[in-house]
């Protein structure tokens, strides 16, 4: 049976406070001679000799000598509290009393101030409630008010968050209890060395912490027989809470045991870096039974099927290997809670914020608050001090909705005024163009984002070893980036089913945007394809001397089949047409090959040419899939001799049904309002929600190294 965030922790902190005081009257912790609180001396979660555990060396661990009990998993814990949170319902509440108890959020979590837990001026019961800890709902309070620092009982600390812990001391009174809260591993933890002595209590995934903030709150299975099952049930209905309980037999039918048919085991993994050397066990075990990775590691989930359920259906196991090989660290896929989400190109992701853009809008925006970042553009773009952008003296209202991103107008303000330095949350880097770097180390302050920002590939790149320990984050085409800034966002389609279609809509509508949307068919019709009259294939180039070998690969083409060079490096179009446009009037196939072999590199070469009535044959380094359908185009890549490809060219241009097969997908896809894709849109989003410190060490090596290869041509 599942029951959703019902084991909520900040349940497990408002009892625990309560508790403390309580035990502490009646003599249970004879350690205490006075109201003396118990620190954490030894801080280390990083021990190796321990397996990575965390040692807390304080008077008496067991601090409420809660008797044994067998909690819902049919597991024995002894000596501990709180364990898990059924141990919340085996007290008895009304030792507890009418008083009250104030808890402040000392910092932020991941960038929100709120902790990601909606607006925080209701009433405490309203709080309590919505934190599904309605027992409690008079008996605590939850705030960001730094100025109730002296009310409050304790103050939670996000490990991940910056806050001034010189001031914590000097405000700290006796009785409050500083908690020490963490959702991720100790490898990519910061040092703690200088927390020792600060903290009384631990929050965080590991059983032996005093409040687990276990992912299992968010994912629980409860056995029907336990109180706490019971207990649900009767907060659901005496309250009126509409809580949702899923009691669905989970067993697998014949039926579907049926269909298990692609192979005996799956993985579904995103992060190919993870240190638990998941991928390299998998490579092994693939030596002896059939195993496939799904995810940016590996291949693409159907595009109609949530990735899990696809594994589940087809699959008999699912490898659910975590990233680190932490004591208890034991996790959903992200720490932003985020479902997961087809997106509009057809992939899965996991494990990697923010992607695309289209996570800005499974977010909720109202964590984001009334707060405003400021954006300084610290270069030009390609020489255009305003990087093309308009002008950037309108409100930042009007500057967010020209960029398509109203939702956000109120919460970033972009800005080319270098005077406005010290005041900006981000500045943003073109590395095509110059700066002065050591001005940009002498005026910068630790809470800022310099960004590194590029459209080009590394084969046109300066060298970059004179940036190692400059950048915080990254703003380019590649998939690995913090910001995405791909080429699509002003050639893309969307797909019709797609929740984010369902949101352009609703912001054209609603806030009178007069977006155009293209609702054409461009399946073409057979007046199209007899017009179709100059040709098989032609190509549109200007750089002559691109390292992808496009010319020469054309010209060893060329001795299967007659293709055009237009452009610089061929013949010219006609004046008075677009040149894709002629192209794909008058041939059937149009080479989209890009100047260089680099990875993720994909550029207008391709996604212009999905405007148009003609199929792309792709050269480049992506799996293009990532955007459209594989059915959409002819990957060069599939092919292992030039012979090879021409035969198909041929063959598909003269089977009619086959050629217009390569435009079905289009009839369930939109054109044109995929300037939502801003990358500043999601920019900003990402300074309001991502506070995590970030050093970029070696952005040459991340550029560069393994990024390009050189071009061939198929023999």
């Amino acid at each position: 049976m599942e029951y959703q965030r019902f084991l909520k922790y900040f349940c497990l902190l408002v009892l625990s406070v309560y508790l403390f005081y309580l035990l502490v009257t009646d003599g249970y912790i004879d350690t205490l001679e006075s109201l003396t609180i118990p620190f954490i001396t030894s801080f280390n979660i990083f021990d190796s000799s321990t397996e990575n555990s965390l040692i807390i060396n304080q008077g008496n661990n067991s601090i409420f000598e809660l008797s044994s009990i067998t909690n819902q998993f049919g597991i024995r814990f002894s000596d501990y509290y709180p364990h898990l949170p059924i141990h919340i319902f085996t007290q008895n509440l009304s030792l507890i009393g009418n008083t009250s108890k104030l808890i402040l959020l000392g910092n932020g979590f991941f960038g929100d101030r709120n902790w990601r837990l909606g607006p925080l001026d209701k009433s405490s019961t309203e709080k309590m409630t919505a934190l599904y800890c309605p027992f409690l709902s008079n008996h605590c309070d939850i705030t960001t008010d730094y100025n109730r620092f002296s009310e409050a009982d304790a103050i939670v600390y996000h490990m991940v968050d910056d806050f001034d812990q010189n001031r914590a001391k000097q405000n700290r009174h006796s009785k409050q209890r500083f908690v020490f809260a963490l959702w991720e591993p100790p490898p990519i933890t910061r040092s703690l060395r200088s927390y020792n002595q600060f903290f009384n209590w631990t929050m965080t995934y590991r059983f032996n912490s005093h409040i687990i903030t276990s992912y299992y709150s968010e994912n629980a299975y409860i056995h029907k027989s336990s109180p706490f099952y019971q207990l649900m049930l009767n907060e659901n209905s005496t309250r009126k809470l509409n809580w949702k309980i899923r009691k669905a037999d989970y067993q697998p039918s014949d039926e579907i045991l049926q269909k298990k048919k692609l192979g005996i085991a799956a993985a579904l993994i995103s992060n190919c870096h993870g240190t638990s050397q998941r991928l390299a066990f998998i490579k092994k075990l693939k030596r002896y039974i059939d195993v496939k990775v799904y995810g940016r590691c590996g291949e693409s989930c159907p595009s109609n099927k949530n990735c899990r359920e696809f594994i589940a259906e087809n699959y008999y196991f699912l490898l659910s290997f975590e990233s680190s090989l932490c004591l208890d660290y034991t996790r959903n896929n992200s720490i932003f809670e985020l479902p997961s989400i087809t997106n509009q190109f057809e992939t899965r992701f996991f494990d990697y914020y923010p992607h695309l853009p289209i996570h800005i809008f499974t977010q909720n925006l109202s964590l984001i608050g009334n707060a405003s970042k400021l954006i300084l553009l610290g270069n030009g773009f390609f020489g255009d001090r305003h990087w093309r952008l308009g002008p950037l003296n309108e409100s930042s209202t009007e500057k967010m909705t020209a960029l398509y991103c109203p939702f956000l107008s109120n919460h970033c303000d972009i800005t080319t005024d270098y005077n406005r330095f010290s005041e900006a949350d981000a500045i943003v880097y073109h590395m095509v163009d110059d700066f002065d770097q050591d001005l940009a180390k002498k005026k910068r302050h630790s809470k800022q984002r310099f960004v590194f920002t590029l459209w080009e590939s590394p084969a046109h790149t300066r060298n970059l070893e004179s940036f190692n320990q400059f950048f915080n984050w990254t703003m380019t085409y590649r998939f690995n980036s913090h910001i995405i800034t791909s080429y699509y966002s002003q050639y893309g389609y969307i797909h019709k089913s797609s929740p984010f279609y369902r949101l352009m809509l609703n912001e054209n509508s609603t806030r009178k945007l007069n977006w155009k949307i293209r609702k054409v068919d461009y399946r073409p019709s057979d007046e199209i394809l007899q017009k179709k009259k100059l040709g098989i294939a032609a190509a549109l180039i200007s750089n002559c001397g691109a390292p992808s070998q496009r010319l020469p690969f054309i010209q060893e083409l060329k001795r299967y089949i007659d293709v055009k060079v237009y452009g610089r490096c061929g013949e010219s179009c006609p004046s008075n047409m677009d040149c894709r446009e002629f192209i794909a009037e008058n041939y059937y196939f149009l080479l989209s090959f890009e100047n260089s072999l680099c990875l993720e590199y994909t550029t207008e070469k391709f996604f212009a040419t999905l405007e148009y009535p003609v199929v792309p044959v792709v050269l480049g380094r992506t799996n293009y899939s990532h955007f459209i359908p594989p059915s959409g185009y002819i990957d060069t890549n599939q092919f292992s001799t030039m012979s090879s490809l021409a035969r198909y060219l041929n063959q598909t241009r003269y089977d009619k049904e086959k050629y217009l097969s390569y435009f079905s997908w289009k009839k369930d896809y939109v054109w044109g309002l995929s300037q939502f894709f801003t990358p500043f849109c999601d920019l900003c989003l990402r300074l309001h929600l991502d506070s995590k410190p970030n050093i970029i060490g070696n952005i040459h090596k991340w550029w560069f190294d393994g990024s390009c290869q050189a071009g061939h041509v198929l023999p």
